[in-house]
C-alpha cells in the first residue's frame, strides 16, 4: 500500500476502494481496477457491521490527494486522511473528496 500511495502522491492515478462502517473507513489502492471480491479483505478489516463501498479513482490535483468517487462524499475526506495515516504511517497533507458530478464536496 506504501508504494502505491507515494505512486498516487506523484501524480499517477489509482483506482481506489474505500470501505466505510461507521466512522471507520478502510482504503485499498491498485493499478488496475480493484475486482468486488477484494470487498471482504476491507469487511475483515473493519471486523463486520453495516459497510458502504465506494469505488472510484485516485490522484494528485492542484497539490492536494483527491479520491473521485461514485457516490456522495461529504465528511469523507477527514475519515480517509486518518485511514491513510493508520493504514500506512504516512501523513497526507491535503485530501479532497468528489463524487460523481464532479464538484468538490469535502476538502481537509
Amino acid at each position: 500500500m506504501v508504494p502505491l500511495l507515494r505512486k498516487a502522491t506523484q501524480g499517477k492515478t489509482m483506482q481506489a476502494l474505500v470501505a466505510k462502517s461507521g466512522k471507520q473507513v478502510v482504503v485499498m489502492l491498485s493499478p488496475k481496477p480493484i475486482p468486488p471480491a477484494r470487498r471482504k479483505m476491507l469487511a475483515e478489516q473493519l471486523g463486520g457491521g453495516t459497510i458502504k463501498y465506494y469505488p472510484g479513482t485516485c490522484g494528485l490535483e492542484a497539490g492536494a490527494m483527491t479520491f473521485a468517487l461514485n457516490a456522495e462524499v461529504t465528511g469523507l475526506a477527514k475519515l480517509i486522511k486518518i485511514a491513510l495515516l493508520q493504514q500506512t504511517g504516512l501523513r497526507i497533507n491535503k485530501v479532497q473528496c468528489r463524487g460523481d458530478d464532479g464538484d468538490d464536496h469535502d476538502g481537509d
